[in-house]
């Protein structure tokens, strides 16, 4: 009678913690305090027209480029994750597509950036797995793995680009729409908000 009773005990444990755990997992995101958003991340008018992230070849490093409806350009780096000079969730920059650029300024202080950033790259529509790594690296969240794993092998929404051969890195430093001072093709440095 107690090895029947242990074995329910057990079992109970084991469904409490799965429940947990699922609701860990897909607890909702933090959602932005305007006050805590970097000045140019707060102030992008939606709707966004162009909304794009890419990585680097140097472990992971993430570019992400937004132009909103007034046709500003926002340009932010998240670093690699194998660059251990930052611990925790990997800082932000503004003002280039990397971080050890010339013009790339780490965002401090406003501690809400990553989660209005996340919010423009997770609202951007068609999807792209490139975003979603993007979510990602903002969240650190096991639920953003699972939803990308999950739009790319069942859901398959229709307009879903799932691959990284599609290299986005040399389309947004080359885009007609930046601004005539960047250098086609270049890693110069890009201001944050230009016009």
């Amino acid at each position: 009678m107690k090895k029947h009773n242990r074995k329910r005990v057990v079992i109970r444990i084991g469904v409490i913690g799965i429940i947990a755990f699922v609701i860990w997992t897909f607890r909702p995101h933090p959602s932005p305090s305007p006050e805590l958003v970097h000045p140019d991340v707060r102030n992008l008018k939606v709707p966004l027209k162009e909304v794009k992230s890419t990585f680097y070849l140097d472990g992971g490093t993430r570019a992400i480029f937004i132009r909103d409806a007034d046709n500003r350009a926002l340009f932010a780096s998240i670093p690699t994750p194998t660059d251990k000079s930052f611990e925790g969730l990997p800082p932000i920059f503004l003002g280039a597509t990397h971080y050890q650029h010339p013009g790339a300024v780490q965002v401090k202080g406003y501690p809400h950036t990553r989660y209005a950033l996340r919010e423009f790259l997770d609202d951007h529509r068609p999807r792209k797995i490139t975003l979603d790594s993007s979510c990602y690296a903002l969240s650190r969240r096991n639920s953003e793995i699972i939803r990308a794993l999950t739009r790319r092998f069942i859901t398959r929404p229709k307009n879903y680009e799932a691959t990284l051969q599609d290299h986005d890195l040399p389309e947004i430093l080359s885009s007609s729409t930046l601004p005539d001072e960047i250098e086609a093709g270049t890693d110069a440095p890009i201001p944050s908000l230009t016009q």
